[in-house]
């Protein structure tokens, strides 16, 4: 079984161009620890910063990495960066991965993979160990955002900018990295929890996630910070949880 978790595109309804909607703190490194069927397998992390581009424009990047493994054979190694508008419109995503699944060819191999978000349009370009592996463009609705592969991270951005206080239910289209087909994600309020993880409380909101229909797994979001404090998924019990 692949250490991956499903990648996702989210399509935020609630998004508007003028607004600068970050919800994280600038230049904090969030880390996060990931537990399956109680066994540690790695440490996750992301950093937002803010920048202005060649042309004066404001830009956030959200950078991630991780490591994770299963013994004896399974590795996954991830380093990406996801350039995003004021408004979190993803620009442009580029990474690196390198998985080892011990006896599936494959899987393994190292991919580097830009996406190009222009408009209704994402352009892909992926190569798997220095060669050309897929070239496509795939059409879909226009101010989507991006959630990749156990990105914390690119969620915590998007629960962090829903109204979650005003609805209880939130269903944005989704592109699947993996299946590359449009997708519902359901966000459901489950109500208001305290949550105690690394030692640490936090006021949040429990959140259930769904896709068409079928449940993903379940979320507490920090209410003050914004941020995913911890993930607990369906299938394959995965537990990413806050460190800092």
């Amino acid at each position: 079984m692949s250490l991956a978790l499903s990648a996702l595109l989210l399509a935020p309804a609630w998004a508007d161009p003028g607004q600068d909607q970050a919800p994280l703190q600038l230049g904090r490194t969030y880390r996060y620890s990931y537990i399956q069927r109680e066994q540690f397998l790695g440490m996750l992390d992301f950093t937002l910063t803010r920048r202005q581009d060649s042309a004066g424009r404001l830009r956030y990047q959200l950078v991630t990495h991780y490591e994770l493994s299963r013994p004896p054979t399974d590795t996954d190694k991830l380093e990406a960066t996801l350039t995003l508008s004021p408004s979190l419109i993803p620009i442009w995503y580029e990474k690196q991965q390198t998985v080892e699944a011990g006896g599936r060819p494959e899987s393994t191999g190292t991919f580097d993979a830009r996406f190009d978000f222009l408009g209704e349009k994402i352009h892909v370009e992926i190569e798997r160990d220095e060669r050309d592996f897929l070239e496509a463009d795939y059409y879909t609705s226009k101010d989507i955002l991006a959630l990749d592969t156990n990105c914390v991270g690119q969620l915590s951005l998007i629960l962090g900018a829903l109204p979650l206080a005003e609805k209880e239910r939130h269903t944005v289209r989704i592109f699947h990295l993996s299946l590359l087909r449009p997708l519902n994600l359901v966000v459901k309020r489950v109500g208001r929890d305290n949550v105690t993880v690394g030692g640490t409380p936090y006021d949040c909101w429990e959140l259930e996630l769904l896709v068409d229909g079928v449940p993903l797994g379940k979320c507490w979001l920090s209410d003050r910070e914004k941020r995913l404090i911890l993930l607990i998924m369906r299938t394959g019990g995965a537990k990413i949880g806050a460190v800092d």
